[in-house]
């Protein structure tokens, strides 16, 4: 095993034919990590990956639209490696046969690979039962606060709200609106930052929060009309309709861009986000707001389903090997080192802000945080949920951010809004047919 190059507990091991490689290579690897720290944590791996190997050089490139891998696995000119920003593009690309599976180079090399991920890991990179992607760092996501505006309001800023009821009221005590009715502060926002700025559709989390499923597996049907995922749905239009729809989305376009010193919530003009352990960190210009006024910890659930708490979409940054790439051995032994060697893990984990995907590695400073500890430690728990992993697991999702977007404008009501998400993406799925691989 050690002259495959195994990633164990210790570290990756360096692969002997590797390392006795004459012939120039350079690996291709595609990215949507966007720029700078993320990048640059990027291209420190694979400047220790060269100095492993002189005669592997591993070119990045950052690929903003998605629709780009698909051309390029198409035209059979795939990258040798393939990151994508959420999971939920790997089964649909598994099941058209786009991406290799990595299970029996798994079983072969790190055979104890389950037990070195949290409990959710191996279902991520997973479809119809093989794997088809290895993490590079996890994520979830918790309720964020702003200190100042708790102690203003008269909350303790060290205690977030224990219920989604008490959410709700406390949202409504940091609500500031003008002598015309305008927003001038909004205790809660909730389908901010959600999918148009990159995130997942805060709709998935509500549901899960609420006691719904969005898929049957038994079954095969997809359950997006589960009443419980209308009544989160409806939950989150109240908001709305308590200050006017248009007004909410005016407020959120005042502000500057997510995650810029200039947004609703670093100007103090949202008092609670759902959002994840980066913003704890991120913009770093802005580091003595992030760390004097931000709070963080679980995102509550309703009383009535109190074993959601914490409630989070669980997921890690998948890499993938697509299907005809042109080095795939030496891809491999990259993911390895990548995706299983602790002291990368640690490094890259600090970098962008996002706990470590493997159990047992090396500790980093972020850790000592109280507020990014609680993300590392909320991985254990039974409230992190996967989304389902079926065929147009990808096209779900989008379908359900532009039913919550029209229903919290006015243009659907939830039941009409979720009843026709269901019958579209089940005639998508019942039309995938069975996975090429």
């Amino acid at each position: 095993m050690l002259l495959s190059g195994a990633a164990l507990l210790g570290g990756y091991i360096p692969n002997t034919r590797m390392l006795a490689l004459q012939d120039k290579i350079e690996l291709q690897f595609w990215h949507q990590w966007g720029g700078p720290p993320n990048s640059t944590a990027l291209e420190q791996i694979a400047a220790n990956f060269t100095k492993m190997y002189p005669n592997v050089t591993v070119t990045l490139t950052n690929i903003s639209d998605q629709s780009q891998i698909a051309t390029a696995i198409s035209a059979g000119t795939p990258p040798d490696v393939v990151h994508f920003v959420l999971s939920d593009a790997v089964p649909e690309y598994a099941h058209r046969g786009a991406l290799q599976d990595l299970t029996p180079l798994l079983e072969k090399d790190i055979p104890n690979w389950k037990d070195q991920l949290y409990w959710y890991g191996p279902e991520v990179g997973s479809y119809n039962g093989k794997v088809f992607a290895l993490a590079s760092a996890n994520f979830n996501i918790g309720l964020l606060w702003n200190r100042d505006i708790f102690t203003e309001v008269g909350l303790d800023p060290e205690k977030g709200p224990q219920t989604l009821e008490d959410l709700t009221d406390w949202a409504d005590k940091m609500t500031v609106l003008d002598k015309d009715g305008n927003i001038t502060r909004l205790g809660f926002i909730p389908d901010y930052p959600g999918l148009a700025n990159g995130q997942v559709a805060n709709l998935i989390l509500y549901g899960w929060a609420f006691g719904g499923e969005w898929y049957n597996p038994d079954t095969k049907k997809i359950t997006a009309n589960d009443p419980k995922n209308i009544e989160a749905l409806k939950w989150e239009l109240a908001f709305y309709e308590k200050y006017g729809a248009q007004k909410v989305k005016n407020f959120i376009s005042s502000a500057g861009g997510y995650l810029t010193d200039q947004d609703v919530f670093r100007t103090g003009k949202v008092g609670m986000v759902y959002d994840g352990e980066w913003n704890i960190v991120f913009p770093t210009a802005d580091l003595p707001f992030n760390q004097k006024t931000i709070n963080a910890g679980g995102f509550p659930a309703p009383k009535a389903n109190p074993e959601m708490f914490g409630v989070s979409y669980a997921d890690s940054d998948p890499n993938t090997i697509p299907a005809g790439a042109p080095h795939p051995a030496e891809a491999w032994e990259f993911l390895k080192f990548m995706c299983f060697d602790p002291q990368v893990c640690s490094t890259f984990a600090q970098v962008v802000a996002n706990p470590c995907q493997l159990v047992t590695h090396p500790d980093y400073p972020l850790q000592s945080d109280a507020r990014f500890a609680w993300f590392v430690k909320q991985q254990e728990l039974k409230s992190q949920r996967v989304f389902p992993r079926i065929a147009v697991a990808h096209t779900y999702s989008l379908k359900l951010s532009d039913a919550e977007q029209a229903v919290l404008l006015g243009q659907a009501t939830p039941e009409d809004a979720l009843n026709q998400v269901t019958e579209e993406v089940q005639a998508l799925l019942d039309a995938a047919g069975p996975p090429a691989v």
